[in-house]
């Protein structure tokens, strides 16, 4: 069952707070109403509903409706629960934090620190840079987390965290997780070497499932769970189809759990692609974030159209759709966080 929007319409965001500067890097949480920009010296921002971000430096949002949830060193990831919004998680070098009251200004009240971070991991692991972090949409007291070497399971708010055997080790550092919402039991795991894996959970084990074989040997930017189906699944690959060229391609779609796969990137540019966003509703109607601009199809990847409109040209990093509100939000590498409506109006920053 599909996860519904909480009532409550907050924004939270990680920005770059150096002075005078307005750079920044970013990442969207696939949650509603919810994105990030992650970069150096950053902090957390709570908007409130009727607030709106007027400028990207620290003064700007220190005025008006917004208000500090959280500072610290360089910010990476965002995730709040879809049943209790002000259950936040924040992610800075390494590590993953959470507050359970919506954040607050000063950095050492009500945050419980490190809830994932190396310490959590076996010997010889560590989590990455930018923690590989998400949580179960139907259940959100499941939350999963990412080292070097496997995919670790917290089913108390991450207040313990196991690590999930398997037969068949791991190839390479993980770079995404996703959670399916129609069976929640199944979990699909990308790795840095093009690796995806499939997991399937029966009480606190887990059945892992290589299901990598007709896929790109390049890293795996993201694998999403499809929303219609409990065996629909998408895999992003960045890189150049020249560095696997036996492999080509962008996007990749399975219909049978990873058994098989088909090339859906048709006429895709061949530059990197980081990132898709699925409509919840109409399954054919997914977009892709790439390098140039954000791309979409309405036929399920037999045909793609470019939805740069007056953004610049600039590396999208994340995106994600709120079918709600009928808004993309792009996350960019240096030129901010932009709004797009889906119904071909200019996007708005």
């Amino acid at each position: 069952m599909a996860v519904e929007n909480p009532p409550r319409p907050l924004v939270h965001v990680i920005v770059n707070a150096r002075s005078g500067s307005d750079e920044k890097k970013a990442e969207v949480a696939h949650l509603p109403e919810l994105f990030t920009a992650a970069g150096a010296d950053s902090v957390i921002w709570r908007v409130e509903s009727g607030g709106a971000i007027a400028s990207q430096t620290r003064k700007a949002l220190t005025e008006g409706a917004h208000t500090i949830v959280a500072g610290g060193g360089d910010g990476t990831i965002a995730e709040f629960d879809p049943i209790n919004p002000y259950v936040i998680y924040m992610g800075t070098q390494f590590a993953v934090h959470r507050h359970t009251t919506g954040g607050s200004k000063n950095f050492d009240s009500g945050w419980r620190f490190n809830l994932f971070d190396p310490s959590k991991v076996a010997a010889g692991e560590t989590t990455g840079f930018v923690p590989v972090f998400t949580l179960d949409g139907v259940e959100p007291s499941t939350l999963y987390g990412g080292s070097d070497k496997a995919l670790y399971r917290s089913t108390n708010y991450g207040e313990k965290f196991n690590r999930v055997d398997t037969t068949e080790a791991l190839e390479g550092p993980l770079t995404s997780i996703s959670v399916s919402t129609v069976n929640h039991n199944r979990v699909w795991v990308g790795t840095a070497t093009g690796k995806i894996y499939r997991y399937d959970f029966d009480g606190n084990s887990a059945v892992m499932t290589n299901v990598s074989s007709g896929l790109p040997a390049r890293y795996a930017a993201q694998v999403m769970a499809g929303a219609d189906s409990a065996d629909v699944v998408y895999a992003v690959f960045s890189g150049y189809d020249a560095n696997t060229p036996s492999t080509p391609g962008k996007v990749f779609m399975s219909t049978d759990a990873g058994a098989t796969w088909r090339n859906i990137s048709a006429n895709l540019p061949d530059v990197p692609a980081s990132a898709i966003a699925l409509d919840p509703v109409d399954v054919n109607r997914l977009w892709v974030a790439q390098d140039l601009a954000i791309y979409s199809t309405r036929d399920r990847g037999a045909t793609w159209t470019s939805e740069r409109r007056n953004m610049p040209i600039v590396a999208i990093t994340d995106i994600d759709y709120n079918r709600n509100t009928g808004y993309l939000i792009a996350a960019t590498h240096g030129r901010g966080v932009w709004r797009i409506p889906v119904d071909g109006k200019a996007a708005s920053q």
